[in-house]
Formats: structure tokens, sequence, C-alpha cells
């Protein structure tokens, strides 16, 4: 019963390490400094001055670990996060990141260990040191925690929906009954981000990764993930958040929409889906590393 959950989160962690901008904040900037409005105004207000940089500083570090997908880069940007909440310690904007970044570092964690895992079964040496279950575990804890607190403050559905998936990777490390636990706790929270945001793409994509991975008796099935996913991908094409809120998933949307292709057998547009992955991100190494190797071993 162990393995299955551990698989989703090996798969949902391989994905969620990657993500693409929307818009950089110092993009808009440099749209914003040409007209001289937005230049003069923070120039004139310090604390939206500081505001600003420190958002800058936190895109980059989410970009910078989002793409990379390695621990050193989450550890960075949990260090920045930290620094700034002993400033300001009831900013839910924070919270959110906080939340958000404990959670794909966990998420990497388990692709670690379920490699190690792979490779001892295979017979192959193993390639790192597994991270105790316990330490996994209680990050996720604490990602759901955080983000609990960022909804006090926010009214981001990104928020709700990244608590569900935190929730639903608790379900690997709870023991059998956790499933009862887990299971509906993290739909309530899907179906309430849903409600907040039935128009956020972020949610969608995640909504599409439950429809995959749920239990059939439960709802889910490849279909619902495929429309979900497109559900998410015709929302993306007018997303123009505004910063701090969440920009993340386009690229990796065509991602999961390309896996839960490949998995019904539509490997032409499995295929023409993770191209249009790295048009948006030519550097998203779930698609060139993962889902393109496997799909060429499946059409050899």
């Amino acid at each position: 019963m162990r393995a299955r959950p551990r698989r989703h989160v090996a798969l949902l962690a391989t994905l969620l390490g990657l993500a693409v901008p929307h818009a950089t904040t110092a993009q808009d900037s440099r749209a914003a400094g040409r007209d001289g409005a937005v230049v003069s105004a923070t120039s004139r207000d310090p604390a939206v001055h500081a505001d600003s940089q420190r958002f800058e500083t936190l895109h980059a570090l989410v970009d910078r670990a989002l793409v990379s997908s390695q621990t050193v880069e989450y550890d960075r940007l949990l260090s920045f996060l930290d620094r700034e909440l002993t400033r300001a310690p009831d900013d839910p904007v924070l919270h959110h990141y906080r939340g958000f970044a404990l959670f794909r570092k966990a998420s990497v964690l388990a692709t670690m260990n379920d490699a190690i895992t792979d490779a001892v079964s295979a017979g192959d040496v193993a390639d790192g040191i597994a991270t105790d279950d316990g330490t996994i575990k209680a990050m996720f804890e604490a990602a759901d925690r955080a983000l609990e607190r960022a909804a006090k403050g926010l009214d981001w559905p990104e928020s709700l929906a990244l608590r569900s998936a935190a929730v639903g990777q608790l379900i690997a490390y709870g023991g059998p009954l956790a499933g009862l636990r887990q299971g509906p706790r993290s739909m309530r929270l899907l179906d309430a981000a849903l409600a907040s945001g039935p128009d956020n793409p972020r949610v969608w994509m995640l909504r599409g990764i439950s429809d995959l991975y749920k239990p059939r008796l439960m709802g889910g099935s490849v279909k619902k993930a495929e429309a979900s996913l497109r559900r998410a991908l015709s929302l993306f094409a007018t997303d123009a958040p505004a910063a701090p809120a969440p920009w993340w998933g386009h690229a990796e949307t065509h991602g999961w929409l390309g896996h839960t292709l490949e998995k019904q057998g539509k490997l032409t547009e499995a295929r023409a889906a993770y191209a249009e992955a790295l048009a948006l991100e030519p550097k998203n190494a779930w698609v060139r590393e993962v889902l393109l190797p496997a799909l060429d071993k499946v059409t050899r």
C-alpha cells in the first residue's frame, strides 16, 4: 500500500520542481520605468520600494529553485524567507512562499529517496543518501501550516490548492489509515481552492494532477486529468498575475498534459505537448531529462 503513494510523490515532485515565470518583476519594472510613473512613485515611498526589492529577490530565488530543482536552491530561498519573516513575522505573502518552498523541497527529497530505492531494487549502486521519512513528513506538515497561516491574510487560491497537494503527500507517510483521514481533507481543500479561484490556471493544474492519481472509486481518471489540464492551459493564455501573486505553472502544465496523453497511448500528441513546454522553458529538466527519454523508449 505504501509503494503507490510514493510513486505519486516522486512524479509530482519531479514535475513540481520546475516552473515557468509568466513575467518577471524586473521586466515589469523596466516597462513601467519607461514612462516614469512607477519609478517616481517608488522613489518617493521607501516602503513601496523596499517591498518591490524584496519581491524581485524572492522572484529570482523562486525561479532559480524551480528550474534547478536542487535542494540547495530551496535552502537559499528558505533562508531568505526566514530572514524576512524576522522583520515582518505576520506577512502572509512570506508565509505563502515559505509553505510553497517547503512543499517543493520535500517533494524533491521524496523524489531522491525513490530514485535511491529504485537503484537498490535494480541492483545498481544508489547515488546519494536517503532522507529520513520523518524529516520529509515534517516538511510537508510545516508547509501545510505555513500555507494555512498565509490563507488567513490572503485570498490566493494557490494557498488552498498547495495545501491540498501537501496533505495528499502526507498519505504516503501516515500509515495504513492515512488515506482515510487525509484523502477527504485534501479533496475539501482543493474544492475550496476551485470555489475561490474558478479561473485560476494553477489550481486547475493541481486538480489535473489530483484527477490523474486519485483512485477511480474517488472520481479520478486519466480523461478527467486531461480535461482539467486543458482547462488550465486555456486559462494560462490570459494569465497575468500582479506581483507578488504566484506566476508559476505554464510550462509544467504542458508537461503534465503530455504525460497524461502518453498514458492514453497518444504518443504524437504527447511529444507535441512536451515541445510546447520546451518552447516556454528550454531548460526544463523534467521534460528534457525525464519525460522525453521515457517517451523515446516507448516509441522505439
